[in-house]
């Protein structure tokens, strides 16, 4: 149940660290070890894999209900889920990851009859084209961000900064300058 809740949020390891570093690098002395509970919950999770020969340091648990942080779904792929903790009842399933890329621009080739569901919060800033024709924007899951376009093709979601922010910027960057102007004139107008 944990991998699905998880899932739902684009982690798609979990990671408990029980030594800084792995043999012969850190002594099994200095080990802390994990709360046996933590161990146990983590142990019996049926969307948790348990992942051996990855690190003497590490317990390595891959999510088998872990679904892409931006991914294509079937039309109404989140219907009544409301809230992130219905995937607990009800998972994402049959979803595709697309979009590639790094930073503020991924791209990538959406299929047709497709919503795009990007795990993160909603930003007016983010922007998804598809044969450069913008699409709508919505809430998932109480929480995540779901695009609409009208049909498949190459997509690109990019995120353009508000001009009042830049705007912002730049008075700062003058008041900065200005400070720094003053600071230099007394420092200087002071000297015989």
């Amino acid at each position: 149940m944990a991998g699905r809740l998880l899932g739902g949020l684009g982690i798609r390891y979990v990671i408990t660290v029980e030594r800084l570093a792995p043999a012969p690098f850190s002594a099994v002395e200095d080990a802390k070890p994990i709360p046996g509970a933590l161990i146990e919950t983590l142990d019996t999770q049926l969307d948790l894999r348990r992942l051996s020969g990855v690190n003497s340091a590490l317990r390595v648990y891959e999510n088998t209900e872990w679904v892409s942080v931006r991914a294509a779904a079937a039309d109404g792929f989140d219907a009544g889920r409301d809230d992130l903790f219905d995937l607990q009842v009800s998972p994402l399933a049959g979803t595709i990851g697309v979009l590639v890329g790094t930073a503020d621009e991924v791209v990538g080739r959406i299929p047709d009859s497709t919503e795009v569901f990007v795990a993160q919060t909603p930003d007016v800033g983010w922007r998804l084209e598809v044969d450069g024709d913008r699409t709508t924007q919505r809430r998932s899951l109480g929480w995540a961000t779901a695009y609409v376009p009208s049909q498949g093709g190459e997509a690109t979601l990019r995120f353009e900064t508000p001009r009042w922010r830049q705007l912002i910027v730049l008075i700062q960057l003058l008041a900065i300058a200005a400070a720094a102007g003053l600071q230099l004139r007394r420092v200087t107008g002071s000297r015989p």
